[in-house]
């Protein structure tokens, strides 16, 4: 799948390897070695809670409903939409419409929320391509490969994420793709060791590094 993404990142625009390298090793952490293009739907309801202190109440009113322990796992798509409901462009709290499910994590990067969706559509629309594709449908072509590549392609352009990977900013880098905002602390950072390792063996590849 390496070639594949490295042929899509140069069709946009995308051609210094340093950036290449920061690419590929944030996409590497964000889906477990390029095997998975969805959310893992998989919490248990002790993990969730930890997960989602917000939703407290929420979480702990679904196992009673589902008569659930905690180490069940958490019944779908009831949390997802729960959880991202009314937030990230999903609508009303999530349970008559299904956003917080459809629009859960997607792509190499987990695109996330029905607001990202929509601005990825228009940027593939907005450049005459997938045009056959809708916001009812845009969720599962995120989940295939190219889709996935593409979609990360999109975050990483639309939040400026190039200019940093390029000065070699690991922090920066990992702040913009993992937290979303650049300003916030690096132990807010999930992972950030493995982002260091992923990105440097993708430097050796390249040369870049010893």
């Amino acid at each position: 799948m390496q070639d594949q993404i490295i042929q899509l990142l140069k069709q946009y625009g995308i051609t210094n390897q340093l950036e290449q390298a920061h690419f590929l090793g944030q996409c590497a952490v964000e889906s477990a070695d390029f095997n998975t293009l969805t959310e893992n739907p998989n919490y248990r309801y002790s993990t969730a809670l930890k997960v989602f202190p917000s939703y407290k109440v929420q979480i702990q009113a679904l196992q009673k409903k589902y008569n659930k322990g905690a180490n069940d796992f958490v019944a779908q798509p009831d949390f997802f939409n729960i959880v991202y409901g009314a937030r990230m462009g999903n609508q009303l709290n999530g349970t008559n419409d299904n956003d917080g499910w459809d629009y859960r994590g997607g792509g190499l990067l987990q695109l996330t929320g029905k607001a990202n969706y929509q601005a990825f559509l228009m940027w593939l629309h907005g450049r005459g391509q997938y045009a056959n594709l809708t916001i009812d449908t845009i969720d599962d072509f995120v989940r295939t490969p190219i889709g996935a590549t593409i979609s990360a392609i999109w975050f990483w352009l639309a939040n400026g994420v190039g200019s940093f990977a390029r000065s070699d900013n690991m922090q920066a880098v990992s702040k913009l793709i993992n937290v979303g905002n650049i300003n916030t602390p690096i132990s807010a950072v999930n992972e950030f060791a493995e982002r260091v390792a992923k990105t440097n063996y993708f430097k050796k590849q390249f040369g870049l590094l010893q």
